[in-house]
């Protein structure tokens, strides 16, 4: 990208199953844009992966061997929490 270039992220996530015997729907939506020098797509990925390190320095997360992502859905409002410090938003809607 050239220097005066300025990024977006858009990310849409359809999910669709069973919760508590009942068929559920959720949709989770993000627009994310380049702000106060950084590129967006830097943004939405690496403030992830800072979150994620953060539950590993201080204790929270501690599980040992393989560890797919789905096991971070235990810390999903740190997660959140720390990318909306970021200014890093999404919207989960119940549909």
């Amino acid at each position: 990208m050239d220097e005066d270039d300025r990024d977006f992220t858009v990310m849409r996530i359809i999910i669709k199953g069973k919760e508590n015997g009942k068929e559920k729907v959720y949709r989770y939506d993000l627009l994310d844009r380049f702000h106060n020098k950084t590129m967006s797509m830097a943004r939405t990925t690496g403030y992830t992966c800072t979150a994620v390190t953060n539950l590993v320095l201080n204790g929270t997360y501690n599980r040992i061997g393989i560890s797919p992502p789905e096991y971070l859905g235990d810390h999903k409002e740190f997660v959140s929490e720390y990318l909306a410090k970021r200014g890093v938003n999404y919207k989960m809607t119940e549909i």
